[in-house]
């Protein structure tokens, strides 16, 4: 992942404030991300922010905190972008290089190219991320995969947007060596005929 890359994630995250003379209700939400990159990110909020009011992060799974300050608003729907006041590598759980290259060209989130997909059908082995969740595990035939992602159909678990998923490919491909572990977020649920789905999923580590 380039060190100016945006990426397109969406995380649950709480959103916490300082009572002031001015704000004498301190914020407390459970918000949603929407683009995340190393400097900060653009969050689905719907409490009322100012230009520059200094917010706390936490991160509900990892529990990392991060201190940010609202940098810019996008109008529809009402969407925030933080910036945080000091580097916290690992808040979002993406490993992002050093940065480089003209900052300016950093200021706005930027979603990251498609990497090309191909057809593919590869044995995997798929579970829920989650330390507290099920060890319900799901054996699956992708349908086509990229060095940043891939898509499955499946009937048997449950699966939902925002999801994290283990990912184990258990034979050879050219992208992945076989039984490699990986952890992706499901960015598209499709359903199918005869209660079947297809998942579509981005590797994140």
């Amino acid at each position: 992942m380039k060190g100016n890359q945006r990426l397109r994630l969406e995380l649950p995250v709480f959103v916490y404030s300082r009572s002031t003379d001015q704000e004498p209700e301190p914020l407390h939400e459970m918000a949603r991300s929407l683009v995340v990159y190393a400097r900060g990110g653009v969050l689905l909020l719907g409490a009322t922010v100012k230009l520059g009011q200094e917010l706390l992060l936490v991160n509900p799974r990892s529990e990392v905190q991060a201190v940010c300050r609202v940098a810019g608003f996008e109008p529809c729907p009402p969407m925030v972008r933080l910036e945080f006041t000091e580097p916290v590598p690992g808040f979002w759980g993406v490993a992002f290089p050093p940065e480089d290259g003209d900052p300016a060209e950093r200021k706005l989130p930027r979603v990251p190219r498609r990497s090309r997909r191909v057809e593919s059908s590869l044995p995997i082995q798929v579970r829920q991320a989650a330390e507290s969740a099920s060890e319900a595990r799901d054996l699956c035939i992708t349908q086509n995969i990229s060095r940043d992602g891939l898509y499955f159909r499946s009937g048997l678990l449950t699966y939902r947007e925002g999801m994290r998923l283990a990912i184990s490919f258990l034979r050879h491909s050219g992208l992945f060596a076989p039984n490699s572990k990986y952890i992706g977020q499901i960015v598209r649920v499709d359903p199918i005929e005869d209660g079947l789905v297809g998942v579509a999923v981005r590797l994140v580590g």
